[in-house]
């Protein structure tokens, strides 16, 4: 009989259920039939309530052997209800053992969730009641192997059956997520990294940890801290996911607490998403997050549930800006973000430790001088000292540093092409690779790709996936989700250069065959992806030029886009603008003078005019001006784009407003020169000579309040990392910026319009407050006591504003603000 406790118990259970679950769970019920009727019944009436139950009685109508049909059933199944009693049941004549540890034996295989109800006698014990011996024995084996499960529970009564299975599927639920999502967008540690634990394969992650425990404990500490976000920033192939792997290796010992759950890359969040996490503490990896366009979900997501998911992001540098602004949009505060410090070199003592356990003891001559070529890459060093210990590399390159390090990529590249197949010929193996580099990450299962990729490959799409398959199998291409990509980052890029470029350095012609195979298909992955390259033979000092022609065909067809084509190309290029700064700023340029002439359907053309053309500008803008060349022309065109914008400048909603990139351009950081300060100086000065400078909604002086700050909040780059403190500006170094500052504003307090007046002695007011402290720093009394003159020159332009006024709203509003 169920007591009021069990009765108010399922109910808080079943209302769990109608919340957090959708009916499109299958469970599999799995019992002997006869001595179970009431408690299979019971079971049956539960599962139906919070989802589709699969049992025995379905398919007697079925002219299969009962066996056949209920593992069929069961393989489309998401989890299993298993009812154990005192009988065996009958034994296959086939398998030796009975139809419901054989059921048992195929959701284990499956890999599916089993929760197990052992029934008790009246005394509280179990004891079977099987007559036949061999039976008997069978019945207690199968119960020891039971016992062994994680989910397995007692219970006396049908009631109480009940009872319990709401109650274990709630907890797995809790623990585990949504019971029903066959390819979750989380996974869980050991599936995320299982790849990469097969030691025959070249590139692994089960050599030691070497030099990198200072970034496991960083990431410990996130995980008790109040911060939210972690950043992981650092250049391909410089160990970023190897310490995510260690991290997460004693993750469960460190933090019992926590649950541990990566993003897999290729399957897309949706709003839901948070259904797939166990509904408790859950940190949520990002890997390779500059791959990825959906960011933004999961930030909502982390938001909405700030009390449970915290994020760690993995990224590389030139993503990280991307990644940061990200964050801003979905609503974080930068005190809410850690930047893990760079990730950079390993010291020579590290280095000597890693090669020493890659070479092997045979091998140890050849120390010295795979340190001399490896030099910054960890990757180099592992890949190369593997292949020098296994004899397949020929000692000797190793006097040509820099052609050893092409050698081990090619090496890399060749060595695991031979051991692939027979059926996989060595060319089709370097096309359909370099394919894969121009325009991963690829999802071979879709149309597009399967019928783009075979045409250009001009082999058959079953021959395509088939050689894919082959390669996936190899290691060479990495799974994640439905995606696939060349592994390690740096060697894609190596084949991609390869495949570009020339071994006298001249191009191809690849590069632009790719653009006109992929750049109407995968546009965003093609242009992201060339113009990296592009800008990495730029920075090798030369001068090649792989998307001319590339660059040709989007202007045209740009200039020939209707208002929401063009917002939509100009999305393609937020990413691309600092690697193409003056190709990207000449399509800024046209987009801001030339109105598209070409009518959008009915539908979009009153949706998109060209002012939101205009608002997709700024994050452009914002990517070119990390190119101090072209910084000054970028700042006249933000000035110009936002100066006379009405949207709010700081709510995060649609495109960066061009004010505040303007603003974050002022800014003092660490590490950044103040010639870029300087050049923001020289821009307002410029328009402060405008006649109707300040005939605008915003004033030039909003981005000239930054140049004059005293303090400020660094979480930006260093080197190929990042840092995240709050620091003392330098009144030395910036001296002539709040010199020439303060100029400006004294001219505009001697201004006729009160209006530029009060707007002139606003700054004024706020550049005397001294320095606070801003998150805990400590302020000294030498650092307030160096701004005292520049103090007693504002308190100076204020004194001669009263003396040469007879406005008395500036006298009353000095006087007001004075008393503060």
């Amino acid at each position: 009989m169920q007591t009021i406790a069990d009765i108010s118990k399922l109910s808080a259970i079943s209302a769990f259920l109608s919340k957090t679950w959708s009916y499109d769970m299958k469970i599999f019920t799995s019992s002997t039939y006869e001595d179970l009727k009431n408690e299979r019944r019971a079971a049956i009436d539960t599962i139906k309530r919070i989802g589709q139950v699969i049992v025995m009685e379905d398919f007697f109508a079925s002219n299969h052997l009962p066996k056949d049909v209920c593992l069929k059933y069961l393989q489309d199944c998401d989890a299993v209800v298993l009812i154990l009693g005192f009988k065996y049941g009958s034994v296959d004549a086939i398998e030796g053992i009975s139809l419901t540890e054989i059921e048992y034996n195929t959701a284990k295989s499956l890999g599916l969730p089993v929760f197990v109800f052992t029934k008790r006698q009246t005394d509280g014990c179990w004891r079977p009641e099987e007559t036949d011996s061999e039976k008997y024995k069978k019945l207690l084996a199968f119960k020891s192997r039971l016992d062994d499960e994680r989910y397995r529970i007692t219970f006396s009564t049908p009631q109480e059956l009940t009872t319990e299975i709401s109650g274990a599927i709630r907890q797995y639920e809790i623990e585990n997520g949504k019971i029903g999502v066959r390819l979750p967008a989380f996974t869980s540690y050991e599936n995320f990294f299982k790849p990469l634990l097969d030691n025959t394969k070249l590139f692994n992650h089960v050599y030691p940890l070497v030099g990198r425990k200072d970034f496991i404990e960083h990431l410990d500490n996130f995980v008790e801290s109040d911060t939210r976000v972690a950043l992981l920033c650092g250049r391909g192939g410089i160990g970023k996911s190897k310490i995510l792997f260690e991290f997460g290796r004693e993750f469960e010992a460190k933090h019992s607490e926590w649950k541990l759950r990566f993003l897999r890359e290729g399957i897309a969040l949706f709003d839901d998403a948070i259904r797939q996490l166990p509904a408790q503490k859950c940190i949520v990896v990002v890997d390779d997050a500059h791959r990825r366009e959906d960011l933004s979900t999961l930030f909502i997501m982390a938001q909405q549930y700030s009390d449970r998911v915290k994020i760690i992001i993995s990224c590389r540098p030139q993503g990280f800006e991307y990644i940061r602004a990200t964050l801003t949009k979905g609503g974080f505060d930068p005190r809410e973000v850690e930047s893990i410090p760079e990730v950079g070199e390993l010291n020579r003592d590290e280095l000597e430790d890693l090669g020493r356990e890659v070479l092997g003891k045979d091998h140890q001559q050849f120390l010295e001088p795979l340190i001399q070529v490896a030099k910054e890459s960890p990757l180099v060093l592992v890949i190369g000292g593997r292949l020098l210990a296994e004899d397949k590399i020929n000692p000797v390159m190793l006097e040509r540093h820099s052609d050893f390090q092409r050698v081990v990529f090619d090496r890399f590249q060749d060595v695991l092409i031979g051991q692939v197949s027979d059926k996989l010929e060595a060319a089709l193996c370097r096309d359909i690779l370099s394919l894969i580099s121009a325009i991963s990450p690829i999802k071979p299962q879709t149309e597009d790709f399967q019928e783009h990729a075979s045409k250009f490959l001009n082999i058959d799409s079953v021959k395509l996936i088939e050689a894919i398959g082959i390669l996936e199998s190899a290691g060479i291409l990495f799974r994640r989700g439905y995606s696939l990509r060349i592994t390690p980052d740096v060697l894609s890029d190596h084949i991609l250069y390869n495949a570009c470029v020339t071994p006298q350095g001249q191009p191809t012609g690849y590069a632009q065959k790719v653009f006109d195979a992929f750049g109407n298909i995968f546009p965003e992955n093609v242009l992201f992806i060339l113009s990296e390259l592009d800008w990495r033979i730029t920075r090798e000092g030369k001068s090649i030029d792989l998307l001319g022609e590339a660059w040709r065909i989007i202007e045209n067809e740009f200039r020939g886009a209707s208002h929401s084509q063009r917002s939509q190309i100009l999305e393609y290029f937020e990413k691309v603008a600092y690697f193409q700064p003056a190709r990207t700023l000449r399509l800024v340029e046209y987009a801001i003078h030339n109105p598209s002439m070409v009518s959008d359907n009915e539908e979009w053309a009153s949706q998109y005019t060209h002012k939101d053309v205009r608002n997709a500008l700024p994050p452009l803008l914002k990517g070119i001006a990390f190119n101090p060349d072209y910084l000054p022309r970028c700042c006249d065109l933000l000035w110009y784009l936002g100066r006379d914008d009405e949207r709010p400048t700081n709510d995060g909603l649609g495109p960066e407003h061009a004010m505040s990139v303007l603003s974050a351009l002022a800014e003092y950081d660490i590490r950044k020169p103040v010639k870029i300060n300087s050049a923001v100086l020289d821009a307002i000065e410029r328009w402060l000579k405008e006649p109707d400078a300040h005939e605008h909604i915003h004033s030039p002086l909003d981005v000239l309040d930054p140049l004059l700050a005293k303090e400020g909040d660094s979480t930006r780059l260093q080197g190929y990392g990042i840092v995240s403190t709050p620091f003392a500006v330098n009144p030395e170094t910036t001296k002539s910026i709040h010199e020439k500052a303060l100029s400006l504003l004294s001219d505009c307090t001697k201004s006729q319009s009160t209006k530029v007046v009060l707007r002139a002695l606003k700054s004024l007011i706020d550049t005397l407050i001294p320095p606070r402290g801003r998150f805990g720093r400590v302020v000294s009394d030498d650092e307030i006591n160096q701004w005292v003159p520049e103090q007693m020159r504002i308190l100076e332009v204020i004194d001669n504003l009263v003396k040469n006024t007879k406005d008395p709203i500036i006298h009353i509003q000095v006087a007001s603000d004075l008393q503060r």
